[in-house]
């Protein structure tokens, strides 16, 4: 069963579209259908692999905000808690490797590329997994470029 496809926001001048991975009454769980650029988890493998202190994590919520939604849809994002792998509070983010596992089929993340996930692999503060480009779940060390696909809640 394929997934609805939404446009919300704009990237380089092209509307975004989104896979719709949720749905519920009020909200939707959405992940950006493609990767929209490509960017390091973070700069220095000694930076560290945690999301929350990650440059990923910055720069999805600074600069690809303020350059991806207007006014308006800044308003339907919703400030999301995610609690893995630890607990911060986002409007974008990276899917966890569960999230990644769980919504979308091998198929669907299968870009023919890499892309960041924001969980780390246990026991190595240098790497982060990301998603192959046959779709497998994989680690790497931080401070390669990967594809971003980010993720977001909106209301409804």
């Amino acid at each position: 069963m394929s997934k609805n496809i939404i446009e919300f926001g704009n990237w380089n001048d092209f509307p975004i579209e989104w896979l719709v991975l949720e749905e519920n009454e009020t909200s939707l769980f959405l992940v950006s259908k493609e990767d929209l650029f490509d960017y390091c988890f973070n700069q220095n493998t000694n930076d560290g692999n945690s999301w929350s202190d990650s440059q990923i994590r910055h720069y999805l919520n600074t600069e690809f905000w303020d350059e991806a939604f207007s006014d308006e849809e800044k308003e339907r994002v919703i400030n999301t808690l995610l609690p893995v792998p630890n607990s911060t509070k986002d409007n974008v983010f990276l899917l966890s490797k569960a999230e990644a596992e769980e919504f979308l089929t091998n198929e669907e993340r299968c870009l023919g590329m890499d892309w960041w996930l924001r969980n780390q692999p246990l026991n190595n503060t240098n790497c982060s997994f990301f998603v192959d480009n046959e779709g497998k779940l994989s680690w790497n060390y931080v401070r390669y470029h990967y594809g971003i696909r980010p993720a977001i809640y909106i209301k409804k």
